[in-house]
């Protein structure tokens, strides 16, 4: 490397590590108030990467806040969380946590569970103790498969878990025939990307009076339950099923599977459908916690899109205590939002950020009349915030009704020189928006490479957050445009309908408009480097095919770019017939559509591949060989078309899934890409 090379992977590197290592605030283990409602006592977890180790890292703090004096009055140390641990969950009442551990001794794998009372550990087990555990592994937590969930008196904990197998045996080193289980080379099914651990579940039930775990019994056949939510009955939950049979695709991210709810009654092993198995996706039942038999849930249509014109996953603890309340999480264009269901008042409430529109807020739960909030900007990590919920309906609202307990802060002339704008147009001469966020730096003279982030689903939106890569990014000399297409959600159902159909075609035009348009009000003369994953494959792929001389470099992470080759590998091969045809799977003809030469014929026009002759821009691709959603294959075959060209590329290949979100994934790709584009930018530092 010569001095300059150097240079620039020095600063790679640094940056990175000074970024990464600011701590996010991820989500909240307790919250409550003290009998005189006048002290809070929270303690949040937070999220940072170890890159030392190359692990991320996990942590809890707890904050004592007064409300009388608007002061913070403790602040506790870090306390990491063991990476071992397979599930945490506090009880309710704080008295209790659970506990799921994970060890492995030479070729076992074990999992051990501790029930601990203050400090101490009242019960345990090992899973594979026969006498005890009537199931297998616990699932690790997973929002759509799998669930762990303290009662609301903290007496039971009802939990997800494999069932329980035979170890596995040879037919000829078994003693006896009973011996032998089921072959370690049989196939099994599981929810595809992300979740290949998800097989079979049982619900299982641990009783803190008896000191007793039980396989609640006669659960429906070919069914999987990944979701659930107690009732005001102790004795009974409402589940979600998904069907199992006749094969399962993947579930991550994808809101629109048919589901059923059930109610059980774990005491009498008593199971009752409550619904059908239709056109509809039921998810997140959350029960009301004063009235019986009553609970809300979020339904959308099944087939089409996979995400659509809802509101966010519901918290778990989304109710105010005495029921009047509930928390809705949603986004508004590029923002995150929050809104407040009055049962009383029958209205839906809009909870305004105290620090204005340019930011995003993340409901983490409700306590009490309290909601725990974290504020969020493009350049500040985290800003816990407390609201009182019975002030919503004061005609005056003041910021001071909010509660700062704890905001991460930046020095103050690094958090300064970041600044953001939005530009919204209506392309078309229609009423759907497209939206852009340009993340940039405070007064600059210089010429600096514009870097377009490109989100992937397509039915997914970059909000107004703090994105390591992009501050990032904008430290090394880069501005940042982050595109929020038609068909991302947070615009309306029929942004998300507008789409269906058209991708490769409407995505791509609003990109290149939206990208011309920042470049029109900033300096039109300097180069532009696309990035993005998945969906965005698609559209980058047509960008520099389509415009060959407009875009200096484009950096690929596991992308569609071969839209008959997604249908045919993908673990959601529903999402090519909806999003390229808008066409409904059928799991009677599954993939099997290929008589269809006008389906076929479709799928290969609108591939980015296709336009792979007209491209010059050199490209960087970056896949996940464990990736499920969109094959390594696929990213693969582009590269090897790229070569065949002639075309400048590189390609890294990592051992992980889709995402790619490992530390030691997150921080190969971001040093790769500086250096990549540095080599054909020739950028000077």
């Amino acid at each position: 490397m010569t001095t300059i090379d150097n240079k620039i992977l020095t600063s790679a590197i640094e940056t990175y590590r000074h970024y990464a290592g600011q701590p996010t605030l991820s989500d909240i283990e307790s919250c409550r108030q003290d009998s005189n409602d006048e002290i809070l006592h929270l303690t949040p977890y937070f999220s940072t990467m170890d890159l030392v180790k190359l692990e991320d890292l996990t942590y809890t703090r707890s904050f004592t806040y007064s409300l009388k004096n608007h002061q913070l009055l403790f602040t506790s140390n870090v306390t990491p969380i063991n990476k071992n641990i397979v599930r945490r969950l506090a009880s309710p009442d704080s008295q209790y946590l659970a506990i799921v551990t994970k060890e492995t001794k030479g070729e076992q794998h074990l999992h051990y569970v501790q029930i601990w009372h203050d400090e101490h550990l009242i019960f345990g087990y090992k899973i594979n103790d026969s006498k005890i555990s009537p199931h297998g592994k616990i699932l690790p937590k997973n929002d759509y498969g799998s669930f762990f969930e303290w009662s609301p008196d903290s007496r039971r904990l009802i939990f997800t878990a494999e069932e329980k197998r035979k170890p596995l045996k040879s037919y000829f080193t078994a003693e006896k025939l009973d011996d032998i289980g089921e072959p370690a080379s049989i196939y099994r099914e599981n929810w595809g990307e992300q979740m290949e651990l998800f097989e079979t579940s049982v619900v299982c039930i641990f009783d803190i009076d008896t000191k007793q775990v039980k396989l609640i019994e006669n659960q429906p056949k070919d069914l999987y339950f990944g979701q659930c939510t107690w009732t005001t009955n102790p004795d009974e939950i409402i589940l979600v099923a998904f069907r199992i049979e006749p094969y399962q695709l993947g579930i991550i991210f994808c809101e629109n599977r048919s589901t059923a709810l059930f109610k059980c009654n774990w005491r009498n092993h008593e199971w009752i459908q409550l619904t059908e198995f239709d056109q509809l996706c039921r998810l997140y039942p959350r029960h009301l916690p004063k009235k019986d038999n009553e609970f809300i849930y979020l339904q959308s249509d099944v087939y089409h899109a996979h995400v659509q014109c809802l509101y966010g996953s519901i918290p778990l603890r989304c109710y105010s205590s005495d029921g009047r309340y509930l928390l809705l999480p949603s986004l508004c264009g590029s923002r995150n939002v929050l809104y407040i269901y009055d049962f009383i008042e029958q209205k839906i409430i809009s909870l305004d950020s105290p620090l204005g529109v340019n930011t995003s807020m993340i409901g983490l739960a409700v306590f009490g009349h309290y909601v725990a909030v974290n504020i969020v900007d493009c350049r500040t990590p985290f800003r816990l915030y407390v609201f009182d919920l019975r002030i919503l309906n004061k005609k005056d609202k003041d910021t001071n009704d909010w509660h700062l307990i704890v905001e991460h802060e930046f020095k103050k002339e690094e958090k300064n020189k970041i600044e953001w704008n939005l530009d919204r147009f209506f392309p078309d001469n229609e009423s759907i928006p497209v939206e852009s966020i340009y993340v940039h730096v405070h007064d600059t003279q210089s010429k600096r490479p514009l870097m377009v982030l490109i989100h992937g689903g397509p039915n997914s939106t970059v909000t107004l957050n703090y994105y390591i890569g992009v501050v990032a990014y904008i430290s090394l000399g880069f501005d940042m445009l982050i595109v929020n297409y038609r068909g991302s959600v947070g615009f309306g159902q029929a942004s998300i309908d507008k789409l269906l159909g058209n991708i490769s075609k409407i995505d791509v035009q609003d990109c290149h408009e939206a990208i011309c348009r920042c470049l029109e009000y900033t300096e039109p003369s300097r180069p532009v480097v696309l990035i993005g994953g998945s969906h965005a494959g698609v559209i980058i792929g047509r960008l520099i095919g389509e415009y060959p001389n407009e875009y200096t470099v484009a950096i690929l992470r596991n992308p569609v770019t071969d839209l008959l080759h997604t249908y045919l590998t993908s673990d959601i091969p529903d999402w090519a017939l909806a999003q390229s045809v808008n066409g409904q799977f059928d799991f009677e003809t599954g993939r099997n559509r290929l008589a269809d030469t006008s389906l076929v014929t479709y799928l290969i026009e609108r591939s980015s591949i296709r336009l792979i002759d007209q491209i010059k821009t050199p490209v960087l691709l970056q896949l996940g060989k464990k990736d499920k959603r969109v094959p390594c294959s696929i990213g693969l075959r582009y590269y090897e078309c790229l070569k065949a060209n002639k075309i400048p590329t590189k390609l890294y290949i990592y051992d992980s899934n889709h995402a790619l979100s490992e530390t030691s994934c997150a921080s190969d790709c971001f040093v790769n890409t500086v250096l990549f584009i540095h080599e054909h930018l020739k950028l000077s530092s």
